[in-house]
């Protein structure tokens, strides 16, 4: 079975100000990458100390919130591109050594 690509966009909610967010899933249906993209989205003081604080957009206090706006199928060409900018968002390119992509 093969993969397809996916980008979910989020806004991030964090007190008065909103912010948007992206995710790349590769997935073997829309239904598994909306799923998965379900999956990251919390209210206020919704997680638990513990889960809150390990939530990829939360800031640890239960002060923010996520909110799936949409999940959009995308070539490998898009996905491909769209990683490499989010990785030099993320890593800072140059700065990170050069590289793009995860800092091991």
């Amino acid at each position: 079975m093969s993969l397809n690509r996916y980008l979910a966009t989020y806004t991030l909610i964090d007190g008065v100000h909103e912010h948007s967010a992206h995710l790349l899933i590769s997935a073997s249906s829309a239904e598994e990458a909306r799923s998965c993209a379900d999956s990251l989205t919390h209210e206020f003081n919704h997680w638990n100390d513990g889960e809150d604080e390990q939530h990829p957009w939360s800031y640890g206090d239960g002060s923010t919130a996520s909110k799936l706006r949409v999940v959009r199928e995308v070539s490998e060409e898009q996905f491909t591109f769209a990683k490499e900018v989010l990785s030099l968002l993320v890593y800072g390119g140059a700065e990170a050594g050069g590289r793009s992509g995860p800092v091991s």
